[in-house]
């Protein structure tokens, strides 16, 4: 049960944040495009984004550490193995990586917190840049240190392409849109918003 919800939620994590960077860069391009008309309103969806990114990422790190006790106190030798030897020792050749990917993924969206950066666009755009760069080094770490001491090539496996297809480009988006639409419209409610909506009045 705990492995199941475990999973549930780094896959939602995962749509959020791989769906997070080019709902941004659209509102940014749309805020620049009509700037008069919708730069209130461009605003306001990017704060939306902004404040549900650091509230995912701590329950992220949650999850991460629930991961790494269950590793630890399952004492299954292989598993402890893959994190003592190939992971979270920063002195293997990739331990560095997964530190690294530990303070971009976790602490970094961290300082959304505040509102000024929460509303700045330059913000935003670095860590849209951030961001992006943790998802795809993530699969780096997952991919390379659990088996660049593995030896066995009958043991590696793949996935079919058009169910990951499927999840990329038709369930993520109508999440990330589903996700950002009831915090907009909770915000909205309880007068969060930077700016009135243009939508809702």
């Amino acid at each position: 049960m705990t492995d199941s919800l475990y999973y549930y939620w780094i896959d939602l994590s995962n749509i959020y944040l791989t769906v997070y960077p080019f709902a941004a860069i659209a509102c940014i391009l749309l805020y620049w495009i009509f700037k008069s008309k919708w730069k209130q309103e461009m605003i306001n969806w990017l704060y939306v984004f902004n404040t549900v990114v650091p509230l995912i990422m701590l329950i992220t790190l949650i999850s991460f550490l629930i991961e790494l006790f269950n590793v630890w106190y399952g004492q299954n030798p292989y598993e402890w193995y893959t994190f003592k030897e190939n992971k979270a020792n920063f002195f293997t050749p990739y331990g560095w990586s997964y530190w690294l990917l530990w303070s971009i993924n976790i602490l970094l969206p961290q300082l959304l917190w505040f509102k000024k950066l929460r509303k700045s666009i330059i913000a935003t755009v670095v860590f849209i840049f951030f961001s992006s760069f943790a998802i795809w080094f993530e699969r780096l770490v997952i991919y390379i240190t659990s088996t660049y001491r593995d030896y066995l090539p009958s043991s590696w496996s793949t996935y079919p392409e058009h169910v990951n297809l499927f999840f990329t480009f038709f369930v993520k988006p109508v999440c990330f849109i589903i996700i950002s639409a009831i915090v907009y419209l909770v915000f909205y409610k309880r007068n969060k918003l930077p700016h009135t909506s243009v939508f809702l009045k």
